[in-house]
């Protein structure tokens, strides 16, 4: 579909174009890129032999050893930033050991695992609604072996096709090369007990046997084969769908300005606002209700989500779904609503944030009821005419330019009469319950639209976005774009 789509546009090498600094438009040459995906935690291998009952399995270790004779594994995805800056080019994952480079993720370590599939086996993974979920899980009878993660792509610069296909493999947690990650998803929807247990079982089961569905997730070394030392990734949306987090950290990380106010633009091309997935995608950042007690990079399962993940949590305010409803701002003429929401960053090592960073988002909500699966004739022919009146719609709104253009100089992003900001709101939240830079980010897909979900009160949506940044010198606003693209600028 990429391929098609540049040759459309008359750039027919632009899928096998390196994704690296000499290779950006003149127009972005001072940019940094941001790609967001999410590593598995452990990767199945499928054995050769018919008649085995046992597969190949290796895991992200933590290189902390274990416990007894156990290994201590990763037991959530773990984001995997592909970063492009004017010095290099390199992968950042959600490790604090991990987060300045690649060949630094730590040590994978071998076992084999049930060919039949178990929801039995993946207890320790933190199973819906994982009450008693961890980030870092003991793994017994297997042992480290002391090798090194290999980094993606062989190391050098991957092809534009390659760092779009581990971004956006939306459907990669039912792979069921990514086990945990399978009864992880799988277990969201598992009913409590009965014959429907039963019945659900087997059908798991059966998806698990099926080499049909192991592409859903991609192989680090695509179009090639993986070995043991190899990661697989899935959409970006499973570890940090907005890119906020990921902005913030490396905006830091890269030697930004902690004393000046970080600007951030998150445009959502949502079909709809208001439902559990909606409301984590924001919330997730903020002390709020599903954040209650979990230190940040811990284990959390936000509601609406399909995966449990590290907690993103990277601001010291308080926010919860009515107050940030609150936020919302309707465009006269348009479906969008927009929000000013404002923060003061907190520790969060394994993220790579720091404590004190004054950061401004404006969130821009599309609510347009247009699928972002753009794929296959029929599909396209529906949706052209849509998404082409949208885009002007959007691009032709006075409005949202207005608001943008107050929020990029600094005058807030509401209306004439400006609304509060979500550091204004913590109170409602508690009693429910040096050189600058810009950064572009794009999500992943989702069957929605964007960012929508269909979760219900304490269900798992299957939306996952993820998301593509971009950090540009001079000046000094962050755009972080759900199922689309967006521009950072600072």
């Amino acid at each position: 579909m990429l391929r098609y789509a540049a040759a459309g546009y008359g750039d027919g090498s632009f899928a096998e174009r390196r994704a690296e600094a000499d290779n950006r438009v003149d127009g972005l040459g001072g940019t940094d890129l941001y790609v967001q995906s999410a590593l598995v935690p452990n990767t199945r291998v499928r054995s050769g032999d018919d008649g085995a009952d046992r597969d190949g399995i290796f895991y992200v270790g933590t290189g902390r050893g274990g416990g007894g004779n156990g290994t201590e594994v990763y037991g959530v995805v773990l984001s995997a930033a592909y970063v492009v800056n004017s010095t290099s080019s390199h992968y950042s994952y959600s490790t604090e050991s991990a987060l300045r480079g690649d060949l630094t993720v730590e040590t994978p370590v071998a076992g084999t695992t049930a060919r039949e599939f178990s929801f039995g086996d993946w207890d320790g993974f933190g199973l819906y609604p994982a009450d008693d979920g961890s980030v870092r899980v003991d793994v017994r009878r297997v042992e480290a072996e002391g090798r090194r993660f290999a980094p993606a792509f062989g190391g050098g610069s991957p092809t534009v096709a390659q760092v779009s296909a581990i971004s956006s493999a939306a459907l990669g947690q039912h792979s069921p090369l990514a086990p945990s990650v399978f009864a992880q998803a799988m277990s969201a929807n598992r009913p409590a007990d009965g014959d429907g247990q039963g019945r659900f079982d087997e059908r798991a089961a059966a998806m698990y046997d099926a080499p049909l569905l192991d592409k859903f997730a991609v192989c680090g070394q695509w179009p090639g084969t993986c070995g043991p030392d190899d990661g697989i990734f899935v959409d970006g949306g499973f570890a940090d769908g907005p890119t906020l987090a990921t902005n913030v950290a490396q905006f830091q990380l890269g030697g930004g300005d902690m004393d000046r106010t970080l600007r951030v633009i998150i445009t959502n091309t949502n079909q709809g606002w208001g439902t559990d997935y909606q409301h984590s995608l924001i919330l997730q950042y903020f002390d709020s209700p599903s954040n209650g007690g979990v230190e940040p990079g811990g284990f959390v399962w936000h509601p609406g989500f399909y995966l449990p993940q590290q907690s993103l949590r990277i601001f010291e305010e308080a926010l919860d779904g009515p107050g940030l409803d609150a936020l919302l701002e309707p465009i006269d003429g348009s479906n969008m609503t927009t929000a000013l929401l404002s923060g003061t960053t907190i520790d969060s090592p394994s993220l790579g944030v720091m404590a004190g960073q004054s950061v401004e988002v404006l969130l821009i909500n599309l609510n347009e009821p247009i699928t972002t699966f753009v794929m296959t004739p029929v599909v396209i022919e529906r949706n052209a005419a849509p998404l082409a009146e949208m885009a002007r719609n959007v691009a032709s709104n006075v409005e949202l330019r207005a608001r943008v253009r107050r929020f990029a100089e600094g005058g807030g992003g509401g209306s004439e009469i400006a609304g509060p900001s979500a550091g204004a709101m913590q109170g409602a939240a508690e009693n429910d319950g040096g050189a600058s830079k810009d950064v572009n980010s794009s999500g992943g897909d989702d069957a929605e639209g964007g960012t929508s979900g269909a979760g219900t009160e304490g269900a798992p949506s299957s939306d996952p976005s993820g998301g593509v940044s971009l950090v540009v010198d001079r000046r000094s606003i962050a755009v972080g774009v759900l199922g689309g693209i967006g521009l950072f600028l600072q």
